[in-house]
This record gives structure tokens, sequence and C-alpha cells, in this order.
């Protein structure tokens, strides 16, 4: 290896211009190839969002399952938006709020768009055009 570097000292002018030219050229191919990587990375990726399957909302007409009922209490999906009034799958009217997880008192809901914390036998008036979605948890509400 000794020998190798001392042959590189030694290089005569235009050998080394040569060497200088052929790595030069070099780097240059190999700079080019990553922008092009890059770019078709960035392109490829465009418009995509990572979304786990947890975090995704939806509203009640794209989710496929019936409401559960449990008791007098409807229970409402976690990430599952619910529309109040004719048309809604909820009808208009004071509501009692429980949390479905007994041991966790403290809930967290979308009420039209904005999350607030509620607690359970907190009660709520929902009107025609309202929505509400459990965020934390499942919720069951019971009209009073």
């Amino acid at each position: 290896m000794l020998k190798s570097m001392i042959a590189f000292w030694e290089m005569s002018e235009s050998d080394l211009k040569t060497f200088v030219i052929v790595l030069g050229t070099v780097c240059a191919l190999a700079l080019i190839v990553a922008v092009i990587l890059a770019v078709r990375i960035v392109k490829g990726n465009k418009g995509k969002v990572a979304v786990s399957k947890e975090d995704k909302v939806q509203t009640a007409s794209e989710y496929l399952e019936e409401m559960e009922m449990r008791g007098e209490f409807m229970v409402l999906a976690r990430n599952v938006i619910y529309s109040v009034g004719v048309e809604g799958q909820i009808a208009a009217g004071k509501y009692l709020l429980e949390n479905t997880i007994d041991s966790e008192p403290d809930f967290n809901v979308r009420f039209n768009g904005l999350v607030k914390e509620f607690h359970s036998g907190d009660t709520v008036y929902l009107a025609a055009g309202d929505t509400i979605c459990g965020v934390s948890t499942s919720i069951m509400i019971k009209r009073v």
C-alpha cells in the first residue's frame, strides 16, 4: 500500500490530470444518480399520508356495523362521527355520556369538530346538524 501511495505522488502531470478528470466524472455521475433517485422518491410519496388504522376517522355512513345497544345506552364506536337529526343516526335531545371503560371516568369527545374532555355522567344537548365522535374511547349515550 505504501508503494501505491508513493506511486500516486510520483505521477506525471498528465497522469494526474487524467486521474482528476476520471475521479470528477465518477463523482458527477454519482451526484446525478442521487438526484434522480431523490426526485423519484419524492414524487412517489406525493399525496400519500401515513395514517394508522387507529387514527382514521370515519363517518357513521362509512362505518359498516350497526350501532350497539347496552341496555338503554347507545354505544358510539371510537373515531366514528355520528350525525344528529332526521337524516342522522341520533335523535336531537339531552343525552347522558358514559365511558365504555369503567376504570377511566374521563374521556375525549369530538363535538361539532372540536375535541373536549368529558367525565362519566356529564350531559350534553344534541341539536339537529350536530356531530359527535368518541376520540379516546368508544362512548355510551343515553337520552334523558
